[in-house]
């Protein structure tokens, strides 16, 4: 569970974003939508959305999560390496399908919130959150 300093929900104005970039905006939410990664909601908590240009040119949906972290309280707990993560899994009785979504399986974080374990975004996109379930 993420600890914050304030009870006070966090609510982050959403950017301004260039009419060429809407679009493309849109068919990513529409994309993570079909494949489970958010889902819709009125999250009491919200951050804006940017998209950033990757190397190769195309663009990526990022989250300004800075207001969010000013009042998150550091947990000093180190994170697991993947050595660690992988041995444990190998201990299981079942197994596992790990599924990466383009960039956005490469980082995990704990749903904020904890109302969902599911990502969540609003209508107007302001608050797209990029986190994937801890299963």
């Amino acid at each position: 569970m993420i600890q914050l300093t304030t009870a006070e929900p966090i609510k982050g104005r959403a950017y301004s974003l260039p009419h060429s970039l809407r679009e493309t905006l849109s068919k990513e939410i529409d994309n993570m939508l079909a494949v489970g990664i958010m889902e819709e909601s009125t999250p009491a908590y919200t951050s804006p959305v940017v998209m950033v240009e990757k190397p190769d040119g195309t663009k990526r949906v990022c989250v300004d999560y800075r207001k969010l972290n000013c009042v998150t309280v550091f947990d000093p707990e180190p994170m697991p390496t993947a050595e660690e993560i992988f041995a444990k899994l190998s201990e299981d009785r079942f197994s596992r399908n790990l599924t990466s979504v383009k960039d956005i399986g490469k980082s995990q974080c704990v749903n904020k919130i904890g109302t969902s374990p599911r990502s969540s975004v609003t209508k107007d996109f302001s608050d797209l959150a990029l986190c994937l379930s801890a299963s």
